[in-house]
């Protein structure tokens, strides 16, 4: 910061040492490990979402994603918002994504048991709404 003079920074979105240094701290993090407990994490995600998928399946249709960015679509928006809000009443914040979606982007960071209390969540809210 020393080189730059007064008003030779003049954007918001430009890049600046500290964004650079907080840029190549995240690289480090992630190569340090947060891609590939992604992985393991959205592959147990996946699978666990796709045996609820198996219990209700006039419910959901699809469950898709990659790492942890994953999508479940419902039958309808009425299903899809009803599973928002009974996950939120449970504890569990998921997001709808379009009318029929409901996206689950959790932390790079989430455990193995964090999964699991997320999917029992998720399967609970999933029963409540099939059963209306």
């Amino acid at each position: 910061m020393t080189k730059w003079g007064p008003g030779a920074h003049g954007t918001t979105y430009g890049g600046n040492p500290v964004a650079c240094a907080a840029s190549l701290e995240t690289i480090k993090l992630l190569e340090g490990g947060l891609m590939a407990n992604a992985k393991t994490r959205g592959d147990e995600l996946l699978a666990g979402l796709r045996a609820i998928q198996a219990r209700f399946p006039s419910v959901i249709k699809d469950v898709r994603g990659i790492g942890l960015m994953i999508g479940v679509e419902f039958d309808s928006h009425e299903h899809a918002a009803g599973a928002e809000w009974a996950s939120f009443q449970r504890g569990l914040l998921v997001l709808e994504a379009g009318q029929t979606v409901v996206r689950m982007s959790p932390p790079l960071v989430i455990t193995a048991d964090e999964v699991a209390v997320g999917l029992e969540l998720f399967g609970e809210a999933v029963a409540e709404v099939a059963a209306q």
